[in-house]
């Protein structure tokens, strides 16, 4: 974790001078508390820049999108927003 957040840290300011913006995806709130802040701040400074994005995914697994969709479908069941029967499109499906 160290050498990922020296290196946001270091580069940053690189990014903005190539208008490069970066983000980073997966469960962020997985990570400590210092990296955490280290990626939000390396997101906030660049988010205005319009040129390539980079994307880092530091706490990313797909297991955890289909428990995250999965839930979301139950949670869905539950408050009884489906209706029996064939759906008109996926209920899976990205929106």
């Amino acid at each position: 974790m160290e050498l990922l957040i020296s290196t946001i840290g270091k580069e940053v300011l690189t990014l903005t001078q190539n208008n490069v913006r970066f983000r980073a995806i997966g469960n962020i709130e997985d990570l400590p508390k210092r990296a955490q802040r280290e990626l939000n701040q390396g997101m906030e400074r660049t988010a205005n820049n319009t040129g390539l994005v980079l994307t880092l995914a530091p706490s990313y697994g797909g297991r955890n999108d289909i428990l995250a969709a999965v839930n979301k479908v139950a949670q869905k069941s539950r408050q009884a927003k489906l209706s029996r029967g064939p759906s008109p499109r996926p209920i899976y499906a990205a929106k």
